[in-house]
């Protein structure tokens, strides 16, 4: 459950564009 609160947090919050990225890789950490 913690994780996946962390992951809704992450995906709804506004990422910088340069950010994209690596938000990206953080999100599929998670999942992986």
């Amino acid at each position: 459950k913690l994780v996946n609160e962390t992951f809704q947090k992450l995906w709804f919050t506004p990422t910088p564009h340069h950010d994209k990225e690596a938000m990206t890789r953080k999100i599929l950490n998670i999942t992986d």
